[in-house]
């Protein structure tokens, strides 16, 4: 770690470098640096996946530098397998309320943050939690404080020493390589890669919970669920229903099962129950998987098959084959380009998506006709050609082949339209 001195001096130099250049910073940051690194991201663990090429990055250019994670409780257990992360700092109420409750604790964490002398405090939050994040930012005493802005922001200046423009219509893969031209730490991987090696024991065990008939049998997993951020992200379990039904006539001899939280147990039954009479084997395991045992699932999968959601972002790390619909969110702007190898994305063009993060409330008003205008039949078409062909890298763009894509019936949809008023003229 830097002696004081040294951080001193790191400071002065840092200040005279943005009177004169505050839009390059990379040669404020010598390659053998040994000052922390944080990075602050509150979102769900599924976004905590999209940072691993910045964290890789970021461990290539100063390997003598320790990261520390600023995330929410919930995200510990994926925090845990992130070979990058030094230290995890953790907020069970990510928002000012923190520090309002707890000033105590809250003081012992920036007490924490300040110990490894910080260099850099990289600031990701762009949709919420930002005031916290921006707090911890100028209280970790980090010289260079790096954050994300959509808009013009006198507070958000205040705090960061740099600001980049988060251009909301970009993939989050371009805005992260902004992040890592500024702080000049080269190439960043075209997509995230989790290369986590599980024991014999711990495959094992997840194969006792799952109980399967026939562990030989293709291995089908389904996610029908996505957190509430935005419950809009479901495709209907009516189609799910459908799919399974025309599925099971193609692919009699498989294994189906169904991962989630435990609040998300509730959900996926009415999916099983309309199979509780045939001879196909389905089983429910919300709620009793931890995250590792999750990834070995996914890892064993023949094929993944889910909404946009945490898992899939888990999913495409580990290069399980995956067919993914989207509806309140556009693929191109929440996944790296180009597409992983083995996946498949569904979208319809509806005219209000994507609208998630676009608006304060969905203008459908829960009424997701994004997608469920996404047909079992096109889900299943999906399907069969990662199954039949698992070898073949679909390509950029295959989530167009849907061919629902263009119909008639999709201009039809139109709930984001703004009806104008009727207008009374009164005669006098």
């Amino acid at each position: 770690m830097a002696s004081n001195p040294e951080k001193k001096a790191d400071d002065r130099r840092f200040e005279e470098h943005r009177d004169q250049d505050p839009s390059s910073i990379a040669d404020l940051l010598p390659d053998g640096m040994s000052g922390d690194i944080i990075v602050s991201k509150f979102s769900g663990w599924g976004s905590l996946v999209t940072i691993i090429p910045l964290l890789d990055a970021i461990k290539n250019r100063f390997p003598e530098s320790g990261i520390i994670l600023l995330t929410h409780r919930k995200n510990e257990e994926f925090a845990k397998i992130l070979p990058q992360i030094t230290r995890t700092i953790l907020f069970s109420n990510p928002g000012l309320g923190h520090f309002l409750k707890s000033p105590l604790q809250f003081w012992k964490k920036i007490r924490i943050l300040r110990k490894g002398k910080p260099t850099v405090f990289i600031d990701l939050q762009i949709h919420t939690h930002q005031s916290l994040s921006m707090i911890l930012s100028l209280a970790s005493g980090a010289s260079i404080r790096v954050g994300l802005k959509s808009k013009p922001s006198r507070s958000r200046d205040r705090f960061l020493t740099h600001s980049i423009y988060f251009n909301r219509h970009q993939p989050l893969s371009t805005v992260f390589r902004q992040i890592g031209n500024l702080l000049g730490l080269g190439p960043l991987a075209q997509s995230p890669k989790i290369p986590i090696l599980f024991s014999f024991r711990e495959q094992e065990r997840v194969l006792e919970k799952l109980n399967l008939p026939d562990p030989q049998k293709r291995l089908l997993v389904i996610n029908p669920n996505a957190s509430k951020l935005s419950h809009e992200r479901r495709w209907p379990r009516a189609h799910f229903i459908r799919l399974l039904e025309l599925f099971f006539q193609r692919f009699p001899d498989t294994n189906v099962v169904f991962p989630g939280s435990p609040g998300e147990y509730q959900y996926n039954e009415p999916i099983l129950k309309a199979f509780s009479g045939s001879r196909h084997f389905m089983r429910n395991v919300a709620g009793r998987l931890t995250l590792q045992e999750t990834a070995i699932l996914l890892k064993k999968a023949s094929l993944f098959l889910t909404n946009d959601s945490g898992p899939l972002h888990l999913a495409l790390a580990l290069g399980t084959p995956t067919v993914a619909m989207f509806g309140p969110t556009h693929p191109d702007l929440v996944l790296y380009r180009p597409n992983p190898p083995k996946s498949i994305f569904l979208y319809e063009p509806i005219y209000c998506s994507p609208c998630l993060h676009q608006t304060p409330t969905p203008p459908c008003a829960g009424d997701n006709k994004c997608i469920q205008a996404i047909s079992p039949e096109s889900v299943l078409f999906a399907m069969e050609s990662l199954l039949t062909s698992p070898k073949k890298d679909p390509g950029p763009q295959e989530w167009r082949f849907n061919p629902a894509r263009y119909s008639p019936q999709n201009e039809r949809h139109t709930p984001g339209l703004i009806q104008d008023s009727p207008v009374k003229i009164k005669t006098l």
